[in-house]
């Protein structure tokens, strides 16, 4: 009886979507993609195969050489005629989501191999990235802050963002895995865009065309959760309802997409696995934790019927149990108006409660479930049949 009273607490999650995000399934790889043909020597193919593999060792990113004659079907042949290259040696740097990009490999002025090895370092590698690296795994989050062209757009957006980083710190130390460090803010101006160009074209963003500010949360392996907050997006109750999702239980329903969402293209090497390893207390890279998230989240709303697995607005983010956990009450509702500069305080045990699984994925997250219940109809009927043995015997 004792072992079915809390088999409940034994089997509840020992994850939390953060936890999640440190977990590298393999299905957010970058493509980068070298066309060549007969025209180019072996030795040039050689040398940036070469070159590519040392550079991208422990990066998401798989280089593939494509041979443009041979190869013309080839799913990559799309992004090659869809930007009209010309010349060849020539690289493109696919996305998860499919956008895509050129990367200059040939340059007049230097040689091959100093041109690919830079080409390969501005891929992986960036002033910004590195500040994200050294800080994701200790802080709760990172949120990127790229500032726009107007000043006091700017302001107002930075004041919400701080608003919401204030109101979450309040009540990390009550989450069902309490943290430390609360999110890290990192602000990217508009002098830093020509060096940052891959960051934020992996977010969605053109360097050349930012006119308003922009906000993304980054958590687990610079893994990006929910959208790109951009202008009059960024309100105190989009900001923290997307903090406050990193914090909640992996069994809570949210969308695979949510869970493990894109992440930037960037190096994440041994050094980065061991301090997960003492952060975190276990190995995120191990094939038994690997299996055991595909599992969670397989019972996540991608896998029931109805779940709407395009929306990715902040009212979807939570489907199954949004309307009756994130309904704050009019005196304690966070803000919805654009001006908005601060959010309401929520309270620890509201944050507790939307941590917990939903009613519905309850039954089906606990696999042994009736095993159990069978269990304890079994115990109770053998104490049962053994208290009639009992009474009859002292009658007698």
């Amino acid at each position: 009886m004792f072992f079915c009273w809390f088999s409940a607490s034994v089997h509840a999650c020992r994850y939390n979507v953060r936890d999640v995000g440190f977990v590298d399934l393999g299905s957010n790889a970058y493509r980068l993609y070298v066309y060549v043909d007969g025209t180019v020597s072996e030795e040039i193919v050689t040398t940036i195969r070469q070159i590519s593999y040392a550079a991208l060792l422990d990066s998401n990113i798989k280089t593939e050489i494509i041979a443009v004659g041979e190869q013309t079907h080839h799913p990559a042949m799309e992004y090659f005629r869809f930007w009209e290259i010309q010349t060849l040696p020539a690289a493109i740097l696919v996305s998860p989501d499919g956008q895509s990009t050129v990367i200059s490999i040939l340059e007049s002025e230097r040689s091959l191999q100093e041109t690919v090895w830079s080409a390969m370092d501005r891929i992986v590698t960036s002033p910004i990235r590195e500040e994200i690296v050294e800080h994701i795994i200790q802080a709760y989050c990172v949120v990127l802050f790229i500032e726009g062209t107007n000043d006091s757009e700017n302001q107002r957006a930075k004041k919400i963002v701080n608003g919401a980083i204030e109101e979450i710190s309040n009540v990390m130390s009550q989450m069902p895995k309490p943290l430390d460090y609360p999110p890290y803010v990192i602000v990217i101006s508009p002098g830093k865009f020509a060096q940052e160009k891959i960051l934020l074209w992996s977010l969605g963003l053109r360097e050349n065309e930012i006119g308003e500010p922009a906000v993304a949360v980054l958590h687990g392996r610079a893994r990006r959760i929910g959208p790109l907050l951009m202008g009059d997006e960024i309100t105190g109750s989009n900001v923290y309802h997307t903090l406050s999702v990193i914090g909640l239980s992996c069994e809570c329903g949210l969308e695979r997409k949510w869970m493990q969402g894109t992440t930037l293209p960037l190096i994440w090497g041994e050094k980065q696995q061991t301090e997960v390893v003492k952060i975190l207390g276990f190995d995120a890279e191990s094939p038994m934790v690997k299996m055991e998230i595909s599992q969670i989240l397989s019972l996540g709303t991608s896998g029931r019927t109805g779940a709407r697995q395009s929306d990715d607005s902040l009212s979807a983010i939570l489907d199954g149990y949004s309307e009756v956990t994130l309904d704050f009450g009019d005196s304690e509702a966070l803000p919805e108006t654009n001006d908005s500069n601060q959010t309401s305080f929520v309270s620890p045990a509201l944050l507790h409660e939307l941590s917990s699984a939903s009613p519905e994925n309850t039954t089906d997250s606990s696999p042994f479930r009736y095993l159990y219940f069978a269990i304890g109809g079994l115990v109770l009927l053998i104490m049962a049949g053994g208290g009639f043995v009992f009474i009859r015997v002292r009658k007698k």
